[in-house]
């Protein structure tokens, strides 16, 4: 019993932390590409992809790319992507938690990786979106309109 105290404590935790409540749709879908944080411009670029490699799992990927434009100094660690949604169509949202990025080049810029998504045909234009939280808690959502649904090999 007590091992699924243990099991379960952290999961109501994080569902604390990230929110239960469902981003509207209509938030996502008129969200833009660019916000400026702290006097900073931040842009957003995705991407998507099904990998059918033999051993490979066929579900969606996507890759989000938050790139600041102030090219002279690195990203700033007070802004963090912490949430993706590939958006087929309006009943159609894959929704993904992100957690630590993946190294990035350049410095002014930071990358997130998910994946486990839907299984979507390739070759289709999807929409990408992110919510980028600052430390102080302050959100903002940005979005891709076209990002195309790549066959990976």
């Amino acid at each position: 019993m007590s091992a699924m105290r243990t099991g379960v404590l952290p999961c109501l935790l994080a569902i604390v932390t990230i929110g239960c409540h469902k981003i509207p749709y209509d938030d996502i879908m008129s969200a833009p590409q660019a916000v400026e944080i702290d006097g900073q411009t931040f842009t957003l670029d995705g991407g998507a992809w099904r990998n059918f490699m033999p051993g490979a799992n066929s579900s969606l990927a996507v890759g989000v790319t938050l790139t600041g434009s102030d090219t002279t100094r690195a990203f700033p660690s007070s802004v963090l992507v912490d949430r993706v949604w590939v958006i087929k169509s309006q009943y159609e949202v894959w929704g993904a938690i992100l957690r630590e990025p993946v190294d990035s080049w350049p410095k002014y810029s930071v990358r997130y990786h998910a994946d486990g998504g839907p299984k979507w045909p390739t070759r289709i234009w999807v929409s990408v979106a992110v919510r980028v939280r600052s430390a102080d808690g302050r959100t903002w959502l940005l979005r891709d309109p076209g990002v195309y649904i790549e066959l990976a090999i």
